[in-house]
């Protein structure tokens, strides 16, 4: 099973997983503050990796006959395993350049536990704000299509402070407080 060290917001609220995985939810758990959470409330990565996919652009659409497709952005992480977070405004960084300016996030960038990927936005089909997040392998095609032929959804996945079943020794090692690390 895998365990995220940390949720992805900076906050000591109670988070909740208040849709699950389920054959018709795949891989993945949609979080929110018990009690909603607000449009704009900042998304960080739970775990480093890199970025493999990224949507912007994508508009609210309540009803039956729309997309369902969201703003997101998706890292791999070091197992090779994907995590996207959906219905989230993918954010800038801060460039390394003199003088330093903000850049969008792109395709590749490399991504650190805890760094601020993007915002809660109204993105594809939701009907109350949240993070949309699951956890995927690709499917083994040749040649592959990024992002059409994904597969290997996992439900066995959890996050310390909001469903993990207890709290791994390197998790423990982050931080006294094992929701949110802090940043160096």
């Amino acid at each position: 099973m895998k365990i995220y060290c940390r949720h992805p917001f900076n906050t000591t609220a109670q988070i909740e997983v208040f849709y699950g995985c389920s054959d018709n939810h795949e891989g993945a758990k949609d979080l929110r503050f018990v009690g909603g959470m607000p449009h704009g409330t900042p998304v960080y990565a739970m775990e480093s990796g890199v970025v493999a996919h990224l949507k912007r652009g994508r508009i609210h659409c309540d009803t039956d006959n729309c997309p369902n497709e969201a703003n997101n952005v998706v890292i791999q992480g070091s197992d090779k395993f994907f995590t996207e977070y959906a219905h989230i405004t993918p954010a800038p960084f801060i460039s390394q350049l003199s003088p330093p300016r903000f850049v969008p996030l792109r395709i590749g960038d490399r991504i650190r536990t805890g760094q601020l990927i993007g915002w809660v936005d109204n993105s594809g089909r939701t009907t109350v704000p949240h993070v949309h997040i699951s956890r995927f392998q690709f499917l083994n095609l040749n040649p592959p299509i990024p992002m059409k032929t994904y597969d290997g959804f996992t439900c066995d996945w959890s996050i310390v402070g909001v469903d993990a079943p207890y709290v791994p020794l390197e998790c423990k090692s982050l931080d006294s407080h094992p929701r949110w690390p802090l940043l160096p």
